[in-house]
């Protein structure tokens, strides 16, 4: 006969939670003050929208009409961001009055 293990769910007063979430916020401090953010390269159409204030549909229409250079990394379609900035650039430009 196999021994099976009971796990106990413990609720934990206000008190005994405390030293724990004091622990862990300064353990994420430290995480945090060690990485360093860095901008990505790459992105979707969907943060591609985003960053430039375009809707998704109009990224997609920009791709098709040979507007804006994208590429396909395995099944996602990903737009290098410095090419987005030469987009929009272009299109303000296009669009100023």
């Amino acid at each position: 006969m196999s021994r099976q293990k009971l796990h106990v769910l413990r609720v934990l007063t206000h008190s005994q939670l405390r030293p724990i979430l004091k622990l862990a916020s300064r353990h994420e401090d430290i995480e945090m003050s060690q990485t360093t953010l860095t901008a990505p390269l790459a992105v979707g159409p969907e943060a591609a929208a985003q960053m430039t204030g375009q809707s998704r549909c109009a990224i997609y229409r920009a791709i098709a009409a040979g507007e804006l250079i994208a590429f396909k990394a395995g099944k996602r379609r990903l737009m290098l961001v410095k090419e987005l900035e030469i987009w929009i650039n272009r299109v303000a430009q296009e669009n100023a009055r």
